[in-house]
């Protein structure tokens, strides 16, 4: 009896087992998520300046016409950089031998220039003569145009040339004044001040 007591005591001293517990799932791991950068824009290549067409010559259809004209005949017409337009006329049709004297060939040359200096009022003809007598020969070129009406401030000065052509050159005129720039204009006078002078004062009448 007192081993059942025993055993008996025994049983109730140990303490009841805890209840299982159930074992937590844990979630599998998450790849990132990996979201593409965006493209990056290449570089632009820099836009080159675009060049403005030059403003054409004023002096464009006269060279036109002038073209047009002496095709057929010895003169050569041809244009320059700077906008003039160059005629060239062989002396056998411009003067009379070794002389100073104008053929009609380079007359009617002239007729045709003087229509184009009446057309374009700001442009100017300039004369060169070959040889010995080129000044002589420059003179009678430009004492024909001025019974024309072309005056001499239409004429820029004569130059002497080698060869064995007349250079007849038509050369535009200064463009317009486009803008006024005032700070290059001279400053204003300062104001005059009145004298103070004793003899001054002395002639002032009351």
């Amino acid at each position: 009896m007192a081993t059942a007591l025993a055993i008996g005591l025994a049983g109730c001293g140990t303490p009841p087992r805890p209840a299982p517990v159930a074992p937590v799932a844990t979630p599998a791991p998450q790849r990132p998520v990996v979201v593409p950068a965006a493209p990056v824009a290449a570089a632009s290549a820099p836009v080159a300046p675009v060049a403005l067409p030059a403003e054409p010559s004023p002096l464009l259809a006269e060279a036109t016409w002038l073209k047009e004209l002496f095709t057929p005949t010895p003169v050569r017409v041809q244009e320059e950089a700077d906008g003039s337009v160059r005629l060239s006329v062989p002396l056998v049709h411009s003067f009379e031998g070794a002389t100073a004297t104008a053929k009609p060939a380079i007359k009617g040359v002239l007729d045709k220039l003087v229509l184009s200096l009446k057309r374009q009022p700001s442009a100017r003809l300039q004369i060169a003569t070959p040889g010995p007598q080129a000044d002589a020969r420059a003179s009678a070129l430009r004492a024909y145009l001025n019974t024309k009406g072309i005056t001499a401030w239409r004429l820029a000065p004569v130059q002497t040339v080698t060869g064995d052509a007349v250079q007849l050159r038509l050369m535009p005129g200064s463009g317009p004044v486009k803008r006024l720039d005032d700070n290059q204009l001279p400053p204003p006078p300062p104001p005059a001040t009145p004298s103070t002078s004793p003899a001054a004062a002395g002639n002032v009448k009351r």
